[in-house]
């Protein structure tokens, strides 16, 4: 846990958390159940200045403390991986290994399936710009797919025989798509 959040930390330890953030006049309850998914939101937080997108900012958590409650059609309540997968800048995630790594260690093996669906559903959504991104060449993504694949725990011999199945395209694709398809294809 040290490798994720520094030992002062408030939330260092902490086993459960209810995070509530804002997203325009809506606010969103997020409960972190596994002391990996708290630590994995408070270093996402503490390395993008209390916020999770451009849109998405902490009010408030209650550390070991769960089931809050939701009681107003202003608040709702996201499960944690639908959080991660869908309002999470993915870049916010993807680029920092450590917590990477945590959040692949916070998920259970229902939430990894669900994280891998998702992937697959955001694949269909390629925009005009993804398309001129992939003929761009982009050599750190081969070592930033093998992290992030291995970190999320996948075994390192599926990881790197994916890796090597792609060959070139692990180079000229952009990391997010590349992530997507090793989830799927790993699982």
């Amino acid at each position: 846990m040290e490798d994720i959040l520094d030992k002062d930390h408030p939330s260092f330890g902490t086993e459960v958390a209810t995070f509530l953030f804002t997203i325009g006049s809506k606010l969103v309850v997020v409960e972190a159940a596994n002391s990996h998914a708290v630590a994995v939101i408070e270093r996402i937080l503490i390395l993008n200045g209390q916020t999770v997108s451009d849109t998405c900012r902490i009010i408030c958590v209650f550390r070991d403390c769960c089931r809050t409650g939701v009681r107003d059609d202003l608040v709702e309540e996201i499960p944690y991986v639908e959080f991660m997968t869908e309002i999470v800048d993915p870049s916010k995630l993807l680029d920092d290994p450590v917590t990477l790594d945590g959040f692949g260690k916070s998920l259970t093996p229902e939430e990894r399936e669900y994280a891998a669906s998702r992937a697959q559903e955001l694949e269909s959504d390629v925009t005009e710009e993804v398309q001129k991104e992939s003929s761009k060449i982009i050599p750190e993504n081969r070592e930033r797919l093998t992290a992030a694949l291995f970190g999320m725990g996948f075994k390192k011999s599926v990881v790197e025989k994916f890796v090597r199945g792609i060959g070139p395209r692990a180079d000229r694709e952009p990391i997010t798509d590349l992530i997507r398809e090793g989830l799927r294809s790993c699982s």
